[in-house]
């Protein structure tokens, strides 16, 4: 399938039946069929500690919903800190690498045991983000 022209000239934007692929971008399609954007300013190389696991979730897990929700968070977990991260700098206009690293540091270093809800860590962080 020929991609759009737009989307072709400004993110190399590529359409198939089961697919959703932008280069640079990460989709999410949410339970009401809608679709988002997320910027990616954080990667897994930009990660400040390494020792994550990498547990990938199916892609037709029902956990996955695409949104900050009241689902579990680990701290510990590669692929979740990366999502909370961008997800979270995405919501509050965060564009640098450097404010995905204070993402990280707060989520590692400060983020008290008992906050363990995605929505929870989203909230606690929000409202801590200034003493960090």
């Amino acid at each position: 399938m020929k991609p759009f022209n737009f989307f072709e000239r400004f993110f190399r934007f590529t359409v198939s039946r089961k697919d959703w692929f932008l280069k640079g971008y990460t989709f999410g399609v949410l339970k009401q069929l809608k679709i988002f954007i997320m910027t990616t300013i954080y990667k897994r190389s930009d990660l400040y500690y390494d020792d994550y696991k990498w547990t990938a979730y199916p892609d037709d897990d029902p956990k996955v919903t695409g949104t900050l929700d009241s689902s579990r968070f680990s701290r510990y977990e590669g692929y979740e800190v990366l999502y909370f991260i961008n997800k979270f700098a995405n919501d509050y206009g965060l564009s640098s690498t450097s404010d995905g690293r204070k993402i990280e540091l707060i989520i590692r270093k400060h983020l008290p045991s008992n906050i363990i809800m995605q929505i929870d860590v989203k909230n606690w962080v929000a409202e801590n983000w200034s003493k960090y």
